[in-house]
Order: structure tokens, then C-alpha cells, then sequence
């Protein structure tokens, strides 16, 4: 089945990937590869012939370069991004809290007024110590991978549940791809092949109408109304030629967006 766009339209709200490379090295053969990927919490189902619209969020990324198939290129392992070492502050911190009770009486008799002042000071001291922690770095964090057919980076968000924002800069090269033909005679190398994926559970999907009739969020729908749900999500990636496997498998893995590096 041939592909319609690099980015589904399904999910062109949810996540947005681009690749660029520059031109290869007449020396050494060398080119650089920097990827380009954003998170957004996505709107599904906007389309009139649509039965269901939800929001679409990921939980859980992976960004896979794909080698071609000859291995004629190969990606030097030194020149891999690796995820920044995180830098964590402990700062500790004491509060104090003292209390004091004053009691004062009158004391009156028959022959005389006497007045007595009888003061009782009570005086306590709290201590409290607390330890805080703060982490620099960016709101998503990623984990270098080496795979079967080239690299991979996994990307999990760090202060929020599901992923938004940018895990790096797209300025900074994430690999570099060495021509093994080079130098070339006649024609041009393979691209490359830069996949997103991600798996069934890390789908997140919440506010969930049927367009027909109301409908409670995705946790207290019915069994069917999740699987209708779930046959939707495969049937806009099928049409944009898109295999994945079986929705109802937690772990089944999805293509939701593949890119060739343009050269520029």
C-alpha cells in the first residue's frame, strides 16, 4: 500500500517529526543527520464523517533511524547523541516553630485586696527539616538505543504524564552517517529512514464523544465503545498506509510517522 503523507493526518496534531541532512563530506564521506520532533496533545475526529472525536496524547515515544537495506550507509557510534547527564541540586532547609503560654490570675480577699500576678511561661521548640530536590534539564528526557537496523532514541516526559514540547534541539545533530561507497563515481547514496513509534499503552486518550450521542470519558466507557474506539485509530492509519497490530494488544507497536532526511 503506498503512502499518502510522512506525517498521518490522524495524528498530525499529536505529533510532528522532520529530518535534514547535510551534504556528505568529500573527504571522509560524512554527513550529518538532525531530527526535528514535537508533542502536542492532538484532536481526533474533527471530520464530519467521523463517528468519534477524543483527544490523542502519547505517554511514550521512540524515534528510530532506519539504515537502508544494503548497509551500504553506516552511523559511526561515537557521533550518536547520547541523553544529557541530568544535573540534580539537594538543598536542605530548617524551620523552626517556638510557643510560649502566659497564665495570669487575680487573687481578692475579705480584709483586703491583694492582687497577685501569677505568670507560668511554657516555651517549645520545633524543628523541621526538609530536603528538596531540583533537576536542570528539559521537561522530556530520552535514552540512547542501539538497534538491530541503526539507532533509536526512547523519550518519556519528566514532569508531566504524557509528552509535550521538544526533547532536544533540532540544531544539534543527532548521528552521523558515513557513505561506506564513497567516493561515488555515478548516482547517490541511500537515505536513511527516520521512524516515530510508539506502542498500544502509550496512547493516551481522554475526552472521548460519540458524535450520535453523549458518552463518559475513556475510563468508564464499556468494553465495545473502547474497541470501537481503538478500530478507529487503525483504520486512519491503515488508510495512510501505516501497518500496526492488533489494537487490543498493550504492547502492539504503531508507525505513527516516518520521514526521509531531506538534504539541506
Amino acid at each position: 500500500m503506498k503512502r499518502r503523507d510522512n506525517n498521518p493526518r490522524a495524528f498530525a496534531e499529536t505529533v510532528s517529526i522532520s529530518a535534514w541532512r547535510s551534504t556528505y563530506d568529500d573527504t571522509t564521506g560524512i554527513a550529518d543527520l538532525h531530527i526535528d520532533v514535537v508533542f502536542a496533545e492532538g484532536r481526533v475526529g474533527g471530520e464530519a464523517d467521523s463517528p468519534v472525536r477524543f483527544r490523542l496524547s502519547l505517554k511514550r515515544a521512540e524515534v528510530h533511524v532506519v539504515g537502508d537495506v544494503g548497509e551500504v550507509i553506516s552511523f559511526p557510534p561515537k557521533d550518536v547523541a547520547r541523553a544529557p547527564v541530568q544535573t540534580v541540586s539537594v538543598k536542605d532547609t530548617e524551620n523552626k516553630k517556638s510557643a510560649a503560654n502566659l497564665s495570669g490570675g487575680i487573687q481578692l480577699s475579705s480584709k483586703k485586696a491583694d492582687i497577685g500576678l501569677e505568670a507560668t511561661g511554657n516555651t517549645s521548640l520545633e524543628k523541621a527539616r526538609e530536603t528538596t530536590m531540583e533537576l536542570a534539564g528539559n521537561e522530556l528526557q530520552f535514552q540512547h538505543m542501539k538497534t538491530p537496523k541503526g539507532y533509536a532514541w526512547v523519550i518519556t516526559p519528566i514532569l508531566k504524564p504524557t509528552l509535550n514540547g521538544q526533547p532536544w534541539d533540532s540544531a544539534e545533530r543527532r548521528l552521523t552517517m558515513k557513505d561506506k561507497s564513497h567516493p561515488r563515481l555515478k548516482g547517490e547514496p541511500p537515505e536513511p529512514r527516520v521512524e516515530l513509534r510508539c506502542r498500544r499503552e502509550d496512547l493516551e486518550i481522554t475526552d472521548i464523544q460519540f458524535k450520535k450521542r453523549p458518552s463518559s470519558i475513556w475510563g468508564n466507557l464499556s468494553q465495545s465503545k473502547r474497541l470501537a474506539v481503538e478500530q478507529y485509530i487503525k483504520d486512519e492509519l491503515m488508510k495512510i498506509g501505516f501497518e500496526c497490530d492488533d489494537l487490543s494488544d498493550p504492547f502492539a507497536q504503531i508507525v505513527l510517522a516516518d520521514v526521509v532526511p531531506e538534504e539541506g
